[in-house]
């Protein structure tokens, strides 16, 4: 799990097992970018929901592009100011998702793509696509 900023952080994929552990740091709230059935070894999120109780859960599956709906979502959940988890397989996606929201608010795409290979994420190849958001 890396810490974006307060209240707001991005992994891999997580399991049933996790949530404890979430739970236990503060989490509550997981947004999950991955669509059911992507690989056999994914737990389907409806368990991953099942088991995060009270937490809240948003499902906003992202495959072949990062449409507007998937983005506006994200927004919309993050905007609870709840602390939040987002995750996909790799924590790539979600990463993507939190730069749009990022470069639509008005950030520069140096700013964002630097803070996002601080936590191990290269994306430089959206450097353009996160100019013409703002």
């Amino acid at each position: 799990m890396q810490r974006i900023h307060d209240g707001l952080y991005v992994s891999g994929q997580i399991g049933v097992a996790d949530i404890p552990a979430l739970q236990a740091a503060g989490i509550a709230q997981i947004i999950c970018h991955r669509p059911d059935g992507e690989s056999a070894d994914q737990p389907d999120f409806a368990d991953i929901a099942a088991a995060a109780g009270a937490m809240r859960t948003v499902h906003v599956p992202v495959a072949g592009g990062f449409p507007d709906e998937a983005v506006d979502a994200t927004r919309q959940a993050l905007a609870s100011g709840l602390p939040t988890l987002m995750y996909c397989r790799s924590g790539m996606r979600s990463c993507v998702i939190w730069a749009l929201i990022e470069a639509r608010k008005g950030r520069a795409a140096a700013e964002i793509v630097g803070e996002a290979a601080q936590l191990g994420y290269d994306l430089m190849p959206l450097y353009g696509l996160l100019e013409t958001q703002g």
